[in-house]
């Protein structure tokens, strides 16, 4: 009775140990996930450059095109 006390002991220990583990590697896979997240949009962006394009010029250069009548 003994032994299977010890044996019962040793696989407590055992246990808690691999679900500490296991919790402190979910936990470092969450962390990353959630700094992944947070960090995947910027709050600070970028104006884009090509929204100051002149309307106007690109009417003007579709209509230089040469074209031939039928």
């Amino acid at each position: 009775m003994a032994s299977q006390d010890a044996r019962l002991s040793k696989f407590e220990v055992d246990f808690k140990q691999q679900q500490s583990e296991m919790t402190n590697k979910i936990n470092t896979v969450l962390k990353a996930i959630t700094d992944r997240i947070t960090g995947a949009l910027p709050s600070d962006t970028v104006k884009n450059p090509k929204l100051n394009v002149n309307s106007t010029a690109l009417v003007l250069s579709a209509r230089s095109y040469l074209t031939e009548d039928p």
